[in-house]
C-alpha cells in the first residue's frame, strides 16, 4: 500500500492511522472539517437576519430612564419643596462618584 501523509506529495495529509505521531491529528482534522460545514450552515441561516436597530439594542436603558424621569416628575408635582434638595444631593453624589472613578481608574494607574 502506498503511504499517504505529510511528505508523501499527495497534499491531503493522510487519512489512515499508521501509528505515527501525526496520525493523532486525524480526529482533530475530521472535527475541524465538521465545524467548517456547521459554520457555513449557520452563516446561511443568519444571512436573512438583519442587525438590530439602536433602539432595539438599548430599549431597557431607555425604559428605565423614562420610568426614573416619570418618578422624578411625579415627585416634583406632589412635593415641589423636596425636589431641589433631591437634585442637589444627586449632583453631589454623582460628582463624588466621578471623582472616585477618576482617582481609582485614571490617576492611580498613571502614577
Amino acid at each position: 500500500p502506498r503511504r499517504r501523509g505529510p511528505g508523501s506529495g499527495d497534499g491531503d495529509g493522510g487519512d489512515e492511522d499508521d501509528g505515527s505521531p501525526l496520525s493523532l491529528l486525524l480526529p482533530l482534522r475530521r472535527a475541524a472539517a465538521r465545524c467548517e460545514s456547521a459554520r457555513d450552515r449557520a452563516a446561511s441561516l443568519l444571512d436573512g437576519v438583519g442587525c438590530p436597530s439602536h433602539l432595539e439594542r438599548h430599549w431597557l436603558g431607555y425604559c428605565a430612564a423614562a420610568a426614573g424621569g416619570g418618578a422624578v416628575l411625579l415627585h416634583s408635582m406632589y412635593r415641589p419643596e423636596a425636589l431641589l434638595p433631591l437634585l442637589r444631593r444627586t449632583a453631589r453624589e454623582a460628582g463624588a462618584a466621578a471623582a472616585s472613578f477618576l482617582s481609582y481608574y485614571v490617576v492611580a494607574p498613571v502614577s
